[in-house]
């Protein structure tokens, strides 16, 4: 019984150590300024840009115009539209680290350049 539990806690503890790895940046993955999803400072980022945007999408989409003209709705919307933008960057470059070699490794680069395209 004891074997049993030993082994299946060091099988977790691989997967968990292995899933944190995915967004750092290792020596398998060189950082470049294209790959927006490296490290853990892109994680962190993207998980608050995500948290930013669940709150504020609703309320820029739902609040009439007569109650949002001039600065401060020119300036929240610059702002929205932003986070927006740079989410859809790291995300896709999480997309693209995680599927594009499963079809060519050569394609990594050229997805990161089209990714880069997108959140621009």
């Amino acid at each position: 019984m004891l074997r049993t539990s030993t082994t299946s806690t060091v099988c977790r503890r691989a997967v968990t150590i292995a899933r944190r790895n995915l967004s750092d940046a290792t020596p398998s993955r060189p950082s470049s300024a294209l790959a927006g999803d490296t490290g853990r400072k892109a994680t962190h980022l993207h998980h608050a840009m995500t948290s930013f945007l669940a709150i504020a999408a609703p309320i820029v989409m739902f609040t009439p115009d007569s109650y949002t003209d001039g600065m401060i709705n020119q300036g929240f919307g610059m702002l929205v539209a932003t986070t927006v933008s740079a989410h859809s960057w790291i995300g896709m470059n999480y997309v693209a680290t995680d599927y594009v070699p499963k079809v060519s490794k050569a394609l990594v680069g050229p997805a990161r350049v089209f990714n880069l395209g997108l959140g621009l």
